[in-house]
Parts: structure tokens; sequence; C-alpha cells
């Protein structure tokens, strides 16, 4: 599905993959909390919502994050990502570290390439809602950061994982 959207919005902007993928970022972007927020309060596992498994304290990220994608993928996700690495560095900044074995995104794409890419990932967008689901869950718990998600490793730029980096930073307290 993916593979055919990325060529549809490529052949929308006259095969201009760059143009085609920010367009395509900037849509999860806008809708990402929309179709997220609805994820949140409806019964998905034996009559629960998603924010039973939500905890308020930061430390929990890299475990809700294994837990999504046991959720989405099942058992088998470790097929595809390693375990969530989450730390606290200086002034307080989280840092949520995704790395994929093999990509869900770019497994299947055959007609791109890296030099059609440009300054692009495939997975940016994967990245941007990763972000925004780490958003949404600190917004909904009351923790006050700002998140900021970038693919920084890939498969087709040649790296030898995928890797989706969360920054999470603690907003300024107002007096």
């Amino acid at each position: 599905m993916v593979n055919h959207i990325i060529k549809a919005y490529a052949e929308i902007f006259n095969n201009d993959y760059e143009k085609a993928l920010n367009e395509i970022e900037n849509m999860v972007r806008s809708e990402a909390k929309n179709m997220l927020g609805e994820i949140m309060e409806k019964p998905i596992f034996l009559g629960k919502s998603m924010k039973m498994i939500i905890s308020k304290d930061i430390n929990d990220i890299a475990f809700l994050a294994s837990t999504t994608f046991f959720g989405l993928l099942g058992k088998d996700y470790k097929n595809f990502f390693e375990e969530p690495e989450f730390s606290i560095g200086s002034k307080g900044v989280g840092k949520l570290v995704l790395r994929m074995k093999k990509c869900p995104i770019c497994a299947g794409v055959r007609h791109v390439n890296q030099e059609k890419l440009g300054n692009k990932t495939l997975g940016g967008f994967l990245a941007i809602l990763s972000g925004e689901i780490v958003e949404l869950i600190q917004e909904y718990v009351g923790n006050p950061y700002t998140i900021e998600a970038k693919e920084t490793k890939c498969f087709m730029k040649g790296d030898p994982y995928g890797e989706i980096v969360i920054n999470i930073y603690p907003k300024e307290q107002e007096e």
C-alpha cells in the first residue's frame, strides 16, 4: 500500500519524490492526532482502550513502544524491530531510539532508489507518525514535553539498520 501511495504522489509531482514525500509527511503530521485520538478512546482489546496501558512516567516509554509494536505486528515484531531504548540525558532531555532490522516501509519498494529520494528517506513519515504518537500520549497524561522525531538511519541510504530517534524535551514551566 505504501509503495503505491508513494508512487501515486510522485506522479502528481512529476516524479519528484522529494516533493511527494514532503506532501505525505505533511499529511501524516496534520492527520495523525485526529486518527490517534480516536484510537485512544476505542476499546481494542478485551473491551479496554489504549489509555489503559499508558503511564505518566516517561521512563515507561520504551515498554509502551514495544507493546505498540506487539499490538500492531504480533509476536513476530522482533523480526522487524529491536527492543526500543530510552535514556534521559542532560537537562532532562529524553531520547527514544527505535531501531529496525527490516524496514516495514522500504522492504517492498522497488521503483525508488536513493538518487530519486534526494535528501529524503522513505521512513520520514513513519518517524513523524511515531513522534505524533509519543506527543499525543504525553499530552494525554499531562506531561509537559515537546517532541521531535527523525529517521536517522535508513537502509536505502546504505545504513546497516533503520533508526528513528524521538527526542523528548521538557517544556519550560511558566511561573
